[in-house]
């Protein structure tokens, strides 16, 4: 009995050396924001950047590190990403100048002006030593810049080429069965056609700061594709819109105006004109959205002319260096002919996506969406109501390959289940494009 006490007390006494011991190890290695910034110090932004990102999902919150966080995205140009973890520091202890300093130095390469001033202004009441004798001349830049321009613009080209199993989303069977009609022979248009495809693209975006907070935009858009066997299939999307942005603390608003054209083998076959709303909640790394958009698809057969609406609920998290999104959709089509009541359907749908960050240029999307449409009205051809499931995946790729220029390589499949034979199809495309940013 004596041996088995002292062999208990061996082992606690043991047990607490060994915590002591690993209790001295864990303090004598520094902090992670230490690390970062000893990093910073020595000229090794990148390393310093990548061990920033690595910590992120831990430590993110934290004020030390939120700060350090900042400073190594600033050493990398991430600006967006300084920005965010700033605020948080700022909110938290207003009177930190050299934060403050650092974001209203990000707002400054950011292009947005307005909250630039805002921040250096600020930072020059509370500057009581002057330690920072440069708040002037930003002053006078940014006074210069908005009085040049105001806002700042965005461009990018984008040239690529890709392969489409089925450009004009048609059908394999050659010979189906209609009700109305008994079994008939379909023409070549409606059958599946596979063919390559040249992309060019060029979008051309303005964002006006108003201040801190606040900010309108606008965007104009134009994306062509040349089908190189089947000419008919040639597209030409365009998009020009418009709106306002702001946030306030945690929540961030969006009102957007829409105007998005379509032509298909170089005639115009499509109007579809909106509005949409969206406003989100973030805390940490989460996020709860919810959007909605109201539409009119204007087509040039006026007899197919639909009205839309579209509700998106969305929640967002971040862990271990992936954003996943979940994302509900809840919509509704009705036409403006109630001869053709049954082109109107009601729809639902569930998507996920997931994006990962590997180092500061390469990032890769995946998403999966699954839509029920429950269509309106008896179909004259079919004497029913039509019923569609439409799946769909994408597997994109980014890579950042020399200053402003990105490698863009991504994979699309879409499958349309439906009790209509004319209706079901598959189709799955493949590109690869490059892009210049300016």
């Amino acid at each position: 009995m004596e041996d088995r006490k002292d062999l208990n007390l061996g082992h606690i006494l043991l047990f607490v050396f060994f915590c002591l011991v690993c209790g001295q190890l864990s303090a004598q290695q520094p902090p992670a924001a230490d690390k970062i910034l000893a990093l910073l110090k020595q000229k090794k932004n990148q390393q310093a950047y990548q061990l920033a990102l690595r910590h992120q999902d831990i430590h993110e919150g934290e004020t030390n590190f939120d700060f350090a966080f900042a400073l190594a995205a600033q050493s990398m140009r991430e600006h967006h990403r300084a920005i965010f973890a700033l605020e948080r520091v700022l909110y938290d202890y207003p009177q930190w100048l050299e934060a403050r300093y650092a974001l209203a130095g990000s707002y400054f390469a950011s292009g947005n002006l307005a909250a630039a001033k805002t921040e250096f202004e600020q930072l020059a009441t509370q500057d009581k030593k002057s330690k920072y004798p440069d708040i002037a001349k930003f002053l006078t830049l940014i006074k210069k810049r908005q009085q040049n321009t105001g806002g700042s613009w965005h461009s990018q080209i984008q040239l690529g080429i890709g392969y489409d199993d089925n450009a004009n989303s048609g059908i394999n069977d050659e010979f189906v069965d209609i009700p109305s009609l008994g079994q008939i022979q379909l023409f070549d248009t409606s059958l599946a056609q596979e063919d390559t495809f040249i992309r060019t693209q060029a979008q051309v975006s303005y964002t006006k700061p108003l201040n801190k907070q606040h900010s309108f935009y606008g965007l104009t858009k134009f994306s062509y594709a040349d089908y190189q066997d089947n000419p008919q299939m040639t597209r030409l999307y365009g998009d020009v819109s418009g709106g306002w942005q702001g946030k306030f603390r945690r929540i961030k608003t969006n009102l957007n105006l829409f105007y998005r054209p379509f032509w298909l083998d170089h005639s115009h076959y499509l109007d579809y004109l909106g509005a949409s709303t969206s406003v989100s909640y973030q805390l940490n790394k989460h996020e709860l959205g919810a959007s909605l958009i109201l539409a009119q698809q204007t087509f040039e057969q006026e007899d197919l002319d639909k009205k839309q609406a579209l509700i998106n609920l969305w929640y967002q998290i971040s862990v271990l260096g992936v954003s996943d999104r979940l994302t509900l959709t809840l919509g509704k089509e009705e036409s403006d002919n109630s001869a053709f009541d049954y082109l109107g359907r009601d729809l639902w749908g569930i998507g996920y996506q997931a994006r990962a960050y590997f180092g500061t240029s390469i990032s890769l999307t995946a998403k999966i969406n699954y839509i029920r449409s429950e269509y309106q009205g008896i179909h004259p051809l079919f004497n029913d109501v039509r019923d569609d499931t439409l799946w769909s995946a994408e597997l994109s790729y980014q890579q950042l390959f020399a200053e402003r220029w990105r490698w863009l390589l991504k994979a699309n499949y879409l499958d349309n289940e439906s009790n209509f034979v004319l209706y079901q199809y598959d189709r799955t495309v493949v590109s690869s494009a490059i892009r210049y940013d300016f």
